[in-house]
């Protein structure tokens, strides 16, 4: 027997009248319900989520999300690699999320978001800031994204922070070169990767990517792995 999953969602998003609200676009309400059943016919997650909103002109968003969510945990485990063991069994919880999204017009665009409610027979409160592009010219960006956890469970407390940052220079229109760095302190993992792109001739490519894994966990990152890829494609045209 195979695994279940289904999705429903529900938009619904009036556009006030031209001579009220005119700062605003439009107004945005809706649901969402996330259905997962294994193998089993057991239900392993079951979540619905409500949102209301606000788009403005300039496209920037401010929406308020609540979110109902059934969970089956079948085996112990420890939320984002911490040391608090969650048990396993049937919960229920519900969080509410406050959430600012900067639209990609500006210099500085990204969602912002503070989040709290219940988890896991505790508390969990997370602040952050993701899908972010920092443009400093029309050559160099920046996309960093960061997110803090705070949780109280009863077995006891935990936080966590994970941070990322890509960063992309063009040297020409044919050759740039990109580097991404993440860091989880629950995992003690640092990683990096840089890479190099040149298209010397329309169709033929050339690339340089560095990657290094490193443990966090002594203090001054040990390092884990290391690698070196170099490839080259030629475009043969008859």
């Amino acid at each position: 027997m195979s695994s279940f999953h289904t999705n429903a969602q529900l938009r619904f998003s009036p556009r006030p009248r031209a001579n009220r609200f005119r700062a605003i676009r439009r107004f945005i309400s809706g649901g969402n319900i996330e259905y997962f059943e294994n193998s089993a016919g057991q239900v392993e997650t079951r979540e619905v989520e409500g949102e209301a909103g606000i788009e403005f002109l300039n496209t920037d968003r401010l929406s308020l999300r609540l979110t109902r969510t059934y969970e089956l945990v079948p085996e112990p485990f420890e939320p984002g690699g911490s040391n608090v063991t969650v048990p396993s069994g049937e919960y229920n919880y519900q969080a509410g999320q406050v959430l600012y999204a900067m639209g990609t017009q500006h210099v500085l665009s990204g969602w912002m978001y503070y989040q709290y409610g219940s988890f896991y027979g505790g508390t969990k409160q997370t602040l952050g800031y993701a899908i972010g592009r920092f443009e400093a010219s029309s050559r160099l960006a920046f996309e960093p994204s960061v997110s803090a956890n705070w949780g109280s469970l009863p077995a006891g407390s935990f936080n966590s922070t994970a941070i990322t940052t890509r960063t992309t220079f063009a040297f020409t229109p044919r050759m740039f070169t990109s580097a991404l760095v993440q860091y989880n302190s629950s995992a003690h993992v640092l990683n990096s990767n840089v890479r190099v792109r040149w298209e010397y001739q329309p169709g033929s490519e050339l690339f340089v990517v560095y990657s290094d894994g490193r443990d966090t966990e002594l203090g001054r990152p040990q390092l884990e792995n290391r690698s070196l890829i170099v490839k080259i494609t030629r475009l043969f045209r008859l």
